[in-house]
């Protein structure tokens, strides 16, 4: 192996390990926030979508970093099965594509509804609450 070659090879392992402390630190920052939704869910017997694509992003998201830095670091992989695992985290990046695509539509839904809220004429008799229940 080169040495430019071993160099970027590190970098590239220091980068996915710094990737994976990070996921971990935001992970474990955000889980009391996650246990609340949980159990609000739970309490309602609800499932708001809301909450579902933070809990789909959130866990593919996580899903697809560890399958793929364990691809990275393996050493046993033979040509066949390095095949089909590649087709593993490609497979799992889509889905999370899909999820990010589906939070990015629900968040356009939600500026659309706001900007009709701000066309409606103020001197009349509508009045609009919006309220977050607890």
């Amino acid at each position: 192996m080169s040495v430019l070659g071993r160099t970027s090879y590190e970098v590239s392992a220091y980068m996915r390990v710094g990737s994976i402390a990070i996921a971990s630190y935001d992970y474990l920052q955000t889980l009391p926030f996650e246990i609340r939704m949980w159990k609000e869910q739970w309490r309602t017997r609800h499932l708001t979508l809301s909450f579902l694509l933070f809990f789909l992003i959130r866990y593919t998201s996580i899903l697809v970093l560890t399958v793929a830095t364990a691809g990275f670091f393996a050493r046993d992989f033979d040509r066949e099965t390095c095949q089909r695992y590649f087709l593993i985290p490609s497979t799992l990046k889509v889905v999370q594509t899909m999820v990010s695509q589906a939070i990015l539509a629900s968040i356009k839904r939600l500026f659309y509804f706001f900007s009709q809220l701000s066309s409606l004429d103020r001197g009349s008799e509508h009045i609009i609450f919006l309220v977050n229940p607890q």
